[in-house]
């Protein structure tokens, strides 16, 4: 018995995403959904909101669809020469497809290529996710929900699907039709780069060091007013708004408990902050006599990557 993953996967492309626009074609109150998905997308991304609610803002728009099961229909009519051929070769009716992607999506195409489907459950008159949202370790559950708790080989377009490898006998990777050992991918340098400052836990740090940011400025303009060195000022403002920092990337960002060890490690951490902050302060003021608050913003913004993944590893374990 053999598992895979669905879009991109055995699928060339996100079926949620291109049923989204087939349906567009055909109603367009189903752009009446994307203002509130902007917002939701913006407050997921700073983990204000879960995946969940993210696609159930999404999948909001099948309210304005009247025949849901006639319109699945029609799409995979349209959409079935998107099966990529290594699967067409390879399928065996012990198959079982686990996805992200809502079940009343892929039960059309499921019945068509005859394989066992576990999928994302959603409200197929609201939209709503039913539970979680099938992915990472979810899908880990589902699967063992049914009974099963290993498999011969597993395929997948993507590394978040490590909980599912670790079950199979042998797992691959899939780009295109090509096939690779799971252990032996290696994600590229730019792929790498991408990975580390285009998620959830660096957006949301972003968010906070711009709060930060503005603490600092705000805090060190302050302290000025009894302090008349504009360094030792923003040394002030600097230490406090760090500890402000800390509250909000402990509780918020990587919800962890607040300990005295961790603030230490933080501050730790935030030494080469410290270090280009001042730095960049003494240069903008001194020597290129730039406006004081401009001085302030600038030295505050330019050290956020580093202090990311110095943060991210050393103080909240997460590599």
């Amino acid at each position: 018995m053999n598992i895979y993953d669905f879009d991109k996967t055995i699928y060339d492309g996100d079926s949620s995403i291109d049923f989204y626009k087939f349906m567009i074609k055909k109603n367009k109150k189903c752009l009446l959904i994307l203002p509130k998905f902007i917002i939701t997308t913006f407050l997921y991304l700073i983990k204000i909101k879960e995946k969940e609610n993210l696609k159930s803002v999404f999948f909001s728009f099948i309210k304005y669809i009247d025949n849901l099961d006639e319109e699945v229909e029609q799409f995979w009519n349209t959409n079935k020469h998107k099966i990529k051929k290594f699967y067409i070769k390879n399928k065996k009716p012990t198959d079982i497809i686990i996805s992200a992607s809502p079940t009343f999506l892929l039960n059309k195409i499921s019945e068509y290529l005859n394989f066992k489907l576990i999928a994302t459950e959603v409200d197929k008159k609201t939209g709503k996710l039913i539970g979680k949202n099938c992915e990472k370790e979810e899908k880990v559950k589902r699967l063992n929900a049914t009974g099963i708790k290993e498999c011969n080989q597993f395929y997948s377009d993507s590394l978040s699907d490590t909980p599912l490898s670790k079950i199979a006998k042998k797992s691959f990777i899939v780009k295109g039709n090509e096939l690779i050992e799971w252990n032996k991918y290696k994600l590229s340098l730019p792929k790498k780069i991408i990975k580390t400052f285009l998620n959830r836990d660096f957006i949301t740090f972003v968010t906070i060091g711009l709060i930060n940011v503005i603490n600092g400025v705000w805090l060190s303009l302050l302290y000025g007013l009894f302090i008349k060195n504009e360094i030792i000022a923003y040394i002030f403002g600097f230490f406090t708004s760090l500890t402000i920092a800390y509250i909000l990337n402990t509780k918020w960002n990587f919800k962890e408990k607040l300990n005295l060890k961790n603030y230490i490690k933080y501050g730790i951490n935030n030494i080469p902050n410290f270090i280009i902050q001042i730095i960049s302060v003494f240069i903008f003021i001194k020597v290129l006599e730039t406006n004081k608050l401009i001085s302030y913003i600038i030295s505050a913004s330019i050290s956020v990557p580093i202090t990311f993944i110095l943060v991210k590893i050393n103080v909240y374990n997460n590599k």
